[in-house]
């Protein structure tokens, strides 16, 4: 998800689909606060989100890759072991920078 400046979400429909997600998943493990989402249950909750944006047919095979991995971690199956270990690097990666804005771009860099 990309932010302007002033930290709003370029696309406000995308956050209020995505706060939908993650809010199913805090009233499935009756929590009150996002800052208790584990990183399995945000995994559990982009799932919900790219079935819910992209839909389930005429995807791309990453995104079929995602959403069968999820499918696999809500019925307590093993997942990728590489998709598992790039989710939490990605996680720790976003999470350590001040401003994650800087992983989008609006108009291409100058050189």
């Amino acid at each position: 998800m990309a932010f302007l400046k002033n930290k709003k979400p370029i696309d406000r429909a995308m956050l209020k689909d995505w706060t939908e997600y993650l809010d199913t998943i805090l009233k499935h493990k009756n929590l009150r606060n996002y800052n208790h989402l584990t990183p399995f249950q945000v995994f559990l909750a982009v799932g919900l989100f790219l079935e819910g944006f992209y839909g389930t047919i005429d995807i791309s095979w990453e995104i079929k890759f995602i959403q069968k991995n999820v499918k696999l971690a809500h019925e307590h199956k093993k997942i990728d072991p590489i998709l598992w270990q790039n989710w939490l690097k990605c996680i720790d990666e976003v999470l350590s920078v001040k401003d994650s804005r800087m992983y989008f771009y609006l108009f291409p860099k100058n050189n």
